[in-house]
């Protein structure tokens, strides 16, 4: 059966954080929202070809912040992070911008217990 999906969004990054933060308000929501973030889109190649990321602490602790509440009052039920270390440069960028979106999730101790190198 395919599930009823009502809406299907590609946002732009200067947008991100206010869209996210609207999703994760809470607000009578039949459908909850699925949330897919891949970590190249935090990412950029320079002119010499290495891979850096391309936005601050603080917005990233915006997306935190939104998928803090949007995980806590279930309007987000199920959030993805795609590591993507080929194209983010390297296991340990993907990981920290991971982490650094994942601070403070409810039950992160569940997940950081089975991380490898953590």
């Amino acid at each position: 059966m395919i599930p009823s999906i009502p809406e299907f969004q590609i946002i732009d990054p200067w947008d991100l954080p206010a869209s996210l933060n609207y999703l994760a308000q809470e607000m009578d929501n039949d459908c909850p929202s699925i949330i897919d973030i891949d970590l190249d889109y935090f990412t950029q190649k320079d002119l010499e070809d290495h891979v850096l990321r391309i936005f601050s602490k603080e917005y990233i602790h915006d997306l935190n912040s939104s998928l803090i509440k949007g995980i806590s009052n279930g309007n987000f039920c199920l959030v993805t992070i795609a590591l993507s270390p080929e194209t983010t440069g390297s296991w340990s960028l993907s990981e920290n911008l991971c982490w650094e979106l994942l601070k403070g999730i409810p039950h992160l101790s569940h997940l950081m217990d089975a991380a490898p190198y953590r």
